[in-house]
């Protein structure tokens, strides 16, 4: 497989909601010029090499997408869905509760992970069998001696399904730690983003409240006279109030300074 149909595999399984295992290798190893190998048969089995944990990925996911297809044909089959899983990951031990939906897009990014960790969990139950029924095959035959004398060939096939089944199981629960490890970083990823939407929307409910603060008080101060407030213009009021009292005060004097005189003549 060339590096193209590595990077489109990528791609995919990327766009189908998948989580590869590790980045794409970009730099094949130097090539040496004194190997037999020529420069572009290295080259291509690096990525070969990149094929081989690529396409398992992309395997994986679309036949996960397939299988919630099927389970969410209709109302009731989705329902039925929706208990086995509840179930199995109550059986298996799986934390945190799992919501489904019968639209897969519309599930959070950590639903959907569950969902697929129990998709794959229950691949485990049958490469355990897968084991025990090649240990069970390798005893029974050699309890009935057949693996003596020349049969010694029989005995090499049986021996290498034993350790190939048991290395198949390896490498699964590896994969599932992996995944659970994933389900870990996910939720630690929607939890800052939902905080992140908190913050968000804190600071705007605080900046719309600040806004419609200015705008109140700019009505309350129109409201008290155009920038006076109802104190000063009662200050200011009673002010012109006194001015008007004493000029008054001062024409009644001047009005009657004639009379007084007059009345003091009189008497003197």
């Amino acid at each position: 497989m060339v590096q193209a149909d590595v990077v489109a595999a990528r791609d995919r399984l990327l766009a189908l909601g998948g989580r590869p295992l590790r980045p794409l290798n970009f730099d094949p190893a130097p090539w040496d010029p004194s190997r037999t190998m020529r420069e572009e048969h290295h080259i291509r089995n690096h990525w070969n090499e990149e094929s081989d944990t690529c396409k398992p990925e992309l395997a994986r996911w679309e036949a996960f997408r397939a299988a919630q297809k099927v389970a969410r044909a209709d109302a009731l089959k989705f329902s039925e869905l929706e208990r086995a899983v509840r179930k199995y990951r109550i059986k298996h031990g799986f934390r945190g509760p799992i919501r489904l939906h019968l639209e897969p897009e519309q599930q959070t990014a950590l639903n959907e992970w569950k969902e697929y960790q129990v998709f794959q969990h229950c691949h485990l139950a049958t490469m355990e069998r897968d084991v025990q029924q090649a240990r069970h095959t390798l005893t029974e035959e050699a309890s009935k001696g057949h693996l003596e004398g020349g049969n010694r060939r029989d005995l090499v096939i049986l021996v290498t399904d034993v350790d190939r089944a048991e290395a198949k199981l390896r490498s699964w629960n590896d994969y599932l730690e992996w995944i659970e490890q994933q389900r870990s970083v996910i939720a630690a990823e929607e939890s800052n983003t939902q905080r992140n939407t908190s913050r968000h929307s804190g600071r705007k409910r605080i900046t719309q409240k600040s806004s419609l603060s200015t705008v109140s008080r700019r009505k309350i101060w129109k409201s008290l006279g155009g920038g006076r407030s109802r104190v000063a213009k009662r200050n200011s009021d009673a002010t012109a109030n006194t001015k008007g009292l004493k000029r008054q005060g001062r024409e009644s004097r001047t009005a009657f300074a004639p009379r007084r005189s007059k009345r003091i003549a009189e008497i003197t």
